[in-house]
């Protein structure tokens, strides 16, 4: 009997996720709880899947693409319960109603030929239900068909849904649920899209599958085939599986096509019968665990499997499934729970302040609170720019897209400050025009925005670096003169002539690069700050005041980022060492009474050829350690420079915060003579903010502050301090978590 109260309160507290990252999301902070996405191939049964979960029909399944627009299901169980309460978008509806208007934006979509990423919302409150948040997207699909392309368009929907699926990944705290094709691995082509989208292979995809579970919704596909009628041959399709670290579990979905496509004609007809074969259908659905059952005996009994692999014998049936993900869910929700109690409290303490100065019509202290929130609300635009706009957004900035030689040619003839260093014309011309070789894996030819530019940039200023460090023509006579004088001086001083060379090589042009590619980071934050403050400071005047604070901010950051980039990074060059002694001695002594530009030539030719030998060969040389020295300097400095973007970021968050304290202080007082700005800047954001202050509803905004403040304290907050008291785990303040670290 403990446990089952302990297992209701522990429901009750489930219930409260969807509320809590909802709230999170409202305050541009990532959610703190998972999500299950459900991934897979067009017709691979995820929809079947789905509809398990849920326990009536929620979707269409046909051939061709039928999930157009996600859709996300909140599942709440409540014992109560005993019909399922259904919202769909905020309207609650019958749940057969909701088979008909999920179908209706999706069909609306496909005569469109559109995809939609924004999700529709689903809340089923059942007592059949476990309490889970599911995302249902569309299916992957690798052929091009007729229906894929837009006559307006011609634009590729295989990408657009992949594109859909990235987002949903990247956008928060997730859990996959994988649906597999019932066969081999290699023809589970979501395996090589995951892959790809975690950048891993089959030697690191750990990363992505530790985070995943796996269906085979189709098992009914292996039993049934004369192929795997004996005990081994399961086993080994499986232990393939196994040993990528990937454990499907075996789900029978009992398919009942003639009813299946009953169902679907009367939902496009909207006939009369609709409601008979949806209930029907919901029954079918309710009595697949024991149709499953059903048939797995058989299956065992059949072949007297009860030698057969652990694996198998556990990983089967929906219900695994079921209670392995839930099991995975909760214990992750009550590990999170500690540390979101702590800051809901917090939130919940800032609430109650604003609530009390708009109670008391202090309009200056609503007048500064303002400033503050446009500043923040600003800044998390510029952060959510560089961490990754969401689909919606790059929908809205369709027109700012760069392919990746605009963005180049951008960076070159506008500074991002007019005191900032401008590149040389050589450097320009050779980053411009086809002599870097641009790398397909970073798609040059791609229209990006946001966090995808600076790294594809990245990527780009990298492998200029390493081909330009390759290139004969770039190494100067000096460098072949100071070679061929080590080697006369003895092997010490050649090496170290030698490694001199393959410095000067790299660090001539690392200056320049990196002059280069600071500056189009600092074009990208102006235009990423015009893009945000655009959408959350509405007033001119006070938008254009602001935005003179963040240039002013970011002209001094990219400066430092550009002293530290140089300063970090030209060590590292300094640590590269020779595994294999280069000789140099029949080279020197057939180009020494050569003319120094032909001496300069020949030298590096013969370099050239002496790294092509050592590419097609297993035989030591002495330029090949150099090649794998660069690449590992290539990519320590990835990190470190992937890693600088976000530090700038928060730097110039913090940053501006203290110049909102300098605003807040300069507001406060009646003559400006502290801040920083002109008194006619100052003056006139002034004044916006008075105006701002004055057409503000205080009626209208008190009572959102206090259904906010009654969600959080008299809803979330009091729900985890009874649990946490009743189970006897209190949640460790803050000051208590810091004290124990």
């Amino acid at each position: 009997m403990a446990a089952q109260c302990h297992d209701a309160r522990f429901q009750s507290l489930l219930n409260l996720v969807p509320q809590v990252n909802e709230w999170y999301t409202q305050k541009n902070r990532q959610p703190p709880f998972k999500v299950v996405i459900v991934v897979g191939d067009q017709s691979s049964g995820k929809s079947a899947v789905v509809q398990r979960f849920v326990g009536f029909p929620v979707n269409i399944t046909k051939k061709e693409t039928g999930t157009r627009r996600p859709l996300k299901i909140i599942l709440r169980h409540s014992a109560e319960h005993r019909q399922p309460k259904c919202v769909l978008d905020g309207h609650e509806m019958d749940r057969s109603q909701v088979l008909k208007e999920v179908w209706r934006v999706n069909n609306e979509l496909a005569k469109q030929n559109k995809f939609e990423f924004k999700p529709l919302v689903l809340e089923v409150t059942s007592a059949e239900v476990i309490s889970i948040t599911l995302i249902d997207l569309p299916g992957l699909k690798y052929t091009q068909e007729k229906s894929d392309t837009s006559n307006a368009c011609s634009s590729d929907h295989r990408k657009r849904i992949q594109d859909i699926i990235r987002e949903h990944i990247a956008g928060q705290r997730y859990q996959l649920l994988v649906t597999l094709d019932a066969a081999e691995l290699t023809k589970n082509q979501v395996i090589n899209f995951l892959d790809e989208a975690f950048h891993c292979d089959a030697h690191s995809r750990a990363k992505w599958v530790e985070a995943a579970l796996f269906c085979m919704s189709k098992a009914d596909k292996l039993l049934n085939d004369k192929n795997y009628q004996q005990r081994a041959a399961l086993k080994d399709l499986l232990d393939n599986y196994h040993q990528h670290d990937i454990r499907p579990c075996l789900v029978y979905n009992d398919p009942d096509p003639e009813l299946e496509d009953a169902l679907q004609r009367s939902v496009e007809d909207d006939s009369g019968d609709f409601l008979s074969k949806f209930e029907a259908m919901s029954r079918h659905i309710a009595a697949l665990d024991e149709s499953e059952a059903k048939l797995w005996k058989h299956y065992s009994d059949s072949l007297a499997m009860k030698d057969m692999c652990e694996d198998l014998v556990e990983k089967r049936t929906f219900r695994h499934l079921k209670e392995e993900m839930y099991h995975g869910y909760r214990c992750d929700v009550e590990r999170q729970f500690h540390e979101v109690q702590d800051e809901i409290q917090q939130d919940v303490c800032r609430l109650k302040e604003e609530l009390q100065a708009l109670k008391q019509k202090d309009r200056k202290e609503f007048r500064l609170q303002s400033a503050l929130a446009c500043h923040d609300a600003a800044l998390k635009g510029v952060k959510a720019f560089i961490d990754g706009p969401s689909l919606e957004t790059q929908e809205e900035h369709e027109q700012k897209k760069t392919t990746l030689e605009e963005e180049v040619e951008y960076a070159c003839r506008t500074p991002a400050f007019a005191d900032f260093p401008r590149n040389p014309k050589d450097y320009l011309n050779c980053i411009t025009n086809d002599k870097v070789e641009k790398s397909e894996h970073y798609r040059p030819e791609d229209r990006l925005l946001g966090g995808q530019q600076l790294t594809r940039k990245f990527c780009f200023i990298l492998d200029v670096l390493v081909q330009k460090f390759r290139d004969p023509t770039e190494i100067l006579d000096n460098d072949v003169r100071n070679a061929m004088g080590g080697e006369v001086n003895g092997r010490p001083a050649r090496d170290r002539a030698f490694l001199f060379l393959v410095r000067r090589c790299v660090t001539r042009e690392l200056e320049l690069t990196l002059d280069w590619y600071v500056n189009a980071l600092g074009l990208h934050f102006k235009n990423y700050w015009d893009l945000s403050a655009g959408t959350h400071i509405r007033d001119t005047d006070m938008r254009g005041f602001l935005t003179k604070i963040f240039h002013q901010r970011l002209r001094r950051f990219i400066q430092e980022a550009r002293q530290q980039l140089s300063f970090n990074l030209e060590p590292k060059l300094c640590q590269l060492r020779l595994s294999h002694e280069p000789d140099l001695g029949p080279l020197t002594e057939r180009i020494k009474n050569l003319q120094p530009m032909e001496r300069k030539k020949k030298f590096g030719q013969e370099m050239t050829r002496l790294r092509c030998t050592a590419l097609s060969s297993d035989e030591p040389s002495c330029l090949q350690p150099c090649d794998d020295r660069i690449k590992a300097v290539k990519d320590e400095a990835s990190r470190y420079l992937l890693g600088i973007i976000h530090e700038i970021c928060r730097e110039l968050t913090w940053d501006l915060r203290y110049m909102n304290k300098k605003f807040k202080d300069s507001l406060e007082q009646s003559d400006f003579t502290d801040f920083t700005a002109t008194t006619d800047d100052a003056q006139t954001a002034f004044q916006a903010l008075n105006d701002f202050a004055e057409r503000t509803d205080l009626k209208e905004k008190i009572r959102e502050t206090e259904v906010a403040l009654e969600i959080l304290e008299a809803g979330c907050l009091a729900e985890l301090q009874k649990y946490f008291q009743q189970t006897a785990k209190p949640a460790p303040t803050q000051s208590a978590k810091m004290a124990g670290a």
